[in-house]
């Protein structure tokens, strides 16, 4: 759902970086009827947190890639590719940034 739903929002034009917008109702509504076939095994509500855990979860993945991508590299191709891990875990972190 990583992938997909950043990639739906790139393409539209509605990304201004490389992380997926996902707020934007128009993705949402991609969303939803991508979960629409599933209403059988859960709420809403429910569908919606299993998406966002898939999210968080494709944040840690693709981090840890593109760490293993580069690991053996020489060390100007690991620090030319070292913010892509960076941003994937910093978008893992972001739901809670703003946590009290």
């Amino acid at each position: 759902m990583l992938a997909t739903l950043n990639s739906i929002a790139f393409h539209a034009g509605m990304l201004h970086n490389d992380r997926g917008d996902i707020e934007d109702p128009r993705v949402l509504g991609i969303r939803d009827a991508y979960l629409e076939p599933f209403t059988g095994f859960g709420s809403r509500k429910e569908l919606v947190r299993w998406v966002a855990l898939a999210r968080s979860t494709g944040c840690l993945t693709r981090a840890l890639s593109w760490e293993r991508a580069v690991q053996h590299a020489p060390a100007s191709v690991a620090v030319e590719y070292e913010f892509p891990v960076r941003a994937w875990l910093m978008e893992l972190l972001e739901p809670w940034a703003n946590v009290d």
